[in-house]
């Protein structure tokens, strides 16, 4: 397993393999930025919330204002999202312990991404669920969707800041020895 974490690093770490990555994630983004546009901040407060009253009303109002087909239209990427960007901050991240030589052993921190996803899909998932079977809203299950939605952003937050301390301190290494070498 462990070896086939390094080879994964490695690969990940490839310049090429970032660019790809970025773009395809930027225009993801970017479309199910289009999609949900309409919904306002109810879209940040759908998915934050940890109230089954709030949730509830909101989706009661997208339904009333006929806006609930754009939100459901959004998972047709939102469901692959999670894997784009798990592979992105992965890539990132795997980038920055190339680039400062880091034991093998922190290799395993780019598996932290996907449990970034795992938590997105599970949140989708619940989302759509409720949706769906309105009387199961409850402040339990609301609860469980905005703690994946909270461990999602934190874990994906995380691992991104990370990633960039990473890789300046790599590039601040890197920028050291070339002036020591001239």
């Amino acid at each position: 397993m462990r070896k086939k974490i390094n080879s994964f690093v490695v690969f990940m770490s490839r310049t090429p393999v970032i660019i790809v990555l970025a773009i395809i994630y930027l225009v993801v983004q970017t479309l199910i930025a289009v999609i949900v546009s309409p919904l306002g901040h109810d879209m940040l407060r759908v998915q934050t919330t940890f109230s089954g009253e709030t949730f509830r009303g909101i989706i009661q109002s997208w339904e009333k204002s006929g806006l609930m087909a754009l939100y459901l239209k959004h998972f047709y990427l939102d469901y692959f999202h999670p894997v784009i960007y798990s592979l992105f901050l992965s890539a990132l991240l795997s980038r920055g312990l190339v680039m400062n030589g880091l034991d093998k052993k922190f290799n395993l921190l780019v598996l932290l991404p996907f449990a970034a996803g795992l938590m997105d899909l599970i949140e989708n998932s619940m989302h759509l669920y409720l949706i769906h079977n309105p009387a199961e809203i409850s402040a339990g299950t609301v609860l469980f969707s905005g703690i994946c939605t909270t461990m999602k952003w934190a874990m994906a937050f995380l691992v991104l800041v990370g990633a960039i301390v990473l890789i300046v301190m790599g590039l601040a290494k890197k920028k050291i020895i070339e002036g020591t070498l001239q």
